[in-house]
């Protein structure tokens, strides 16, 4: 065989190789976007951090989570080859499970590295950097907690929660189906109004 044929093979084979191993990295990146399970989270923050399995969430922000008694929904958005977007995901992930409140849930999203998919995801929640996390209440966007929280994680979750809670009661206070329907009587609110508003043929509204 000729120098040239030989040349040729060597850079079919070469280009294969490369196109092979492009492949195999893709597949990965894209078995990390979209919706992952908690499991998995967990399962890939065990494996880039050993020490995030002696994680423990302070007993007294979990006791708050695990006492919500209306809908609250998290979203959290994270690069998931990324260590320490991870090592968050699996923390939200812990607080939760040790909370065991079923009025809590989560979506776990990874992202692509250029930040473009899942791109229906990431346009509706309005996400411009990861990791970043997304809190709902009934349906309607309560806060958010970014990349470096100031303190513990479930310190942090659980007064965004908390104030979220607040601020949605303050702004339906006139509401009486809101406040009959809500569990409230833990917030620090002046609900006088609501309470004594009475609807032709009922009497005044009982707390929730």
């Amino acid at each position: 065989m000729c120098r040239i044929g030989r040349t040729i093979i060597a850079a079919t084979l070469c280009a294969a190789l490369l196109a092979s191993v492009q492949g195999t990295t893709g597949g990965r990146d894209d078995a990390l976007v979209g919706f992952l399970s908690s499991d998995k989270v967990m399962s890939l923050a065990a494996e880039t951090d050993r020490a995030f399995a002696s994680y423990a969430p302070r007993p007294d922000p979990v006791a708050t989570l695990g006492s919500l008694v209306d809908p609250v929904h998290v979203m959290v958005f994270f690069a998931a080859w990324r260590r320490e977007d991870l090592k968050l995901a699996a923390s939200v992930c812990r607080i939760l499970e040790t909370a065991g409140n079923s009025a809590l849930t989560a979506d776990y999203v990874g992202v692509s590295r250029d930040l473009a998919r899942p791109a229906g995801l990431i346009r509706d929640n309005r996400i411009r950097d990861v990791p970043e996390i997304v809190i709902y209440l009934q349906g309607l966007e309560g806060g958010r907690i970014g990349a470096r929280p100031g303190r513990p994680l479930e310190e942090e979750l659980a007064e965004t929660i908390q104030f979220a809670r607040w601020q949605l009661a303050e702004d339906m206070l006139l509401d009486y189906d809101y406040f009959k329907f809500t569990f409230h009587e833990d917030l620090p609110i002046d609900c006088t109004r609501c309470h004594l508003a009475a609807r032709p043929g009922r009497g005044p509204a009982r707390p929730y």
